[in-house]
């Protein structure tokens, strides 16, 4: 359970970073004019002037061809018209970039404030589990030396495990819930007899005691587990 709420936590982190960086990708920068296109009708070329171009090349046997030094040199107006037809919307980019990176550090700050989480409910659970065991210190004392008769004994000690099991039972992990209070069961049912007074032979008192010890055992080995 807690593995996979971790998990969602990851998947939801990178699902919004993605959708906050989706979106901007899908703006395109705006295209400029092309600067080479005439402006107005008098700058179009008129059937006449083509007819005398066509006619002056047709002339022309030897074209003339541009030298290296032509070549290699560019007009500033052919410069800035491909750098301005290039560029992109730099804003954008860095934009885009400072949105990941704030996505990174959330999903940073997700990743551990779970960590943190998890060992802080670890602690709360190992120091109920103290507690807990704790409360069985004097049923323990008194069925390892204990020569007093159960029926006094027992009866009054029960209600202070009952209260601790009842503060204990909600921190308990998933995996040794059942286990728990199957041990539960079975040593409580072992101490409730004793509520009433009956013939108990000194023999029979020693095998109730041997076995209610180990039923105590069994439930304290797996409340440490917790």
């Amino acid at each position: 359970m807690k593995k996979r709420s971790f998990h969602n936590t990851i998947l939801l982190s990178i699902g919004i970073a993605i959708f906050i960086a989706l979106p901007l990708y899908g703006q395109m920068p705006t295209p400029l004019k092309n600067s080479n296109e005439p402006k107005s009708e008098a700058q179009k070329p008129t059937k006449d002037t083509k007819t005398t171009q066509s006619n002056a090349k047709s002339f022309s046997s030897f074209p003339v061809l541009p030298t290296s030094n032509q070549r290699n040199q560019t007009s500033p107006d052919n410069a800035n018209k491909k750098d301005g037809n290039t560029s992109p919307d730099w804003w954008l980019v860095y934009l885009t970039a400072a949105l990941a990176f704030v996505g990174f550090i959330q999903l940073i700050t997700f990743i551990l404030q779970t960590f943190w989480m998890n060992a802080q409910r670890k602690r709360e659970r190992k120091m109920a589990s103290i507690d807990f065991c704790k409360t069985f210190t004097d049923i323990k004392d008194y069925l390892y030396n204990g020569k007093q008769s159960p029926f006094g004994v027992i009866p009054h000690l029960m209600v202070s495990h009952e209260m601790a099991e009842t503060a204990f039972h909600p921190s308990l992990r998933d995996k040794i819930v059942r286990s728990f209070d199957e041990a539960w069961n079975i040593y409580h049912n072992e101490c409730k007899k004793y509520r009433k007074t009956f013939d108990l032979k000194p023999e029979q008192w020693e095998r109730d005691r041997e076995e209610l010890l180990i039923k105590l055992d069994k439930l304290l080995a797996i409340a440490g587990q917790n």
